[in-house]
């Protein structure tokens, strides 16, 4: 009997102390990959006067690595890669300055609730999770106007 009343107390301390954060601060923390998907071999990310690191992406199916088309009209074949920078989606707006071959184009981020953090934490931290998750800004995601979450297409800027 003494067995079953210390697991069910340690059961419960678990779920008091996971109950403490939201899932989305748990699962992601603060920064997020924003992924650059047909993007030139030569491109440079900035934000403000600040160089970002790329980290060049290998997955050939999610993000178009390698991706060539052949342009019609100069009859030239150009091939694109994939490349994904860490940035941390607060509350605050990112704007992006892409280079590439001589062309400069500037993109804006906007952090946007992913309700998948919300039906999480209504499931499984409450009211505390989702009080903590959106005051942190963790559950956002950041996303270009008109845009996919998480995801710049290049070529549509340069």
């Amino acid at each position: 009997m003494k067995r079953i009343n210390s697991t069910i107390a340690v059961c419960c301390l678990g779920l008091m102390l996971a109950g403490s954060y939201g899932c989305a601060t748990i699962v992601k923390g603060s920064a997020g990959d924003v992924y650059l998907r047909n993007a030139p071999k030569d491109i440079q990310v900035y934000e403000g006067a600040t160089p970002l690191n790329l980290n060049f992406i290998e997955d050939t199916q999610s993000y178009g690595f390698g991706d060539s088309f052949k342009d019609e009209m100069n009859n030239t074949s150009t091939t694109y890669y994939a490349y994904a920078v860490t940035l941390n989606p607060s509350s605050e707006t990112h704007t992006l300055t892409l280079k590439s071959g001589g062309k400069t184009a500037t993109v804006e981020l906007k952090p946007r609730m992913k309700s998948l953090w919300l039906v999480l934490n209504l499931f499984l931290t409450g009211p505390v999770g989702i009080i903590v998750d959106a005051s942190n800004g963790n559950w956002d995601e950041l996303a270009p106007e008109g845009g996919d979450m998480k995801e710049i297409d290049v070529s549509k800027y340069l």
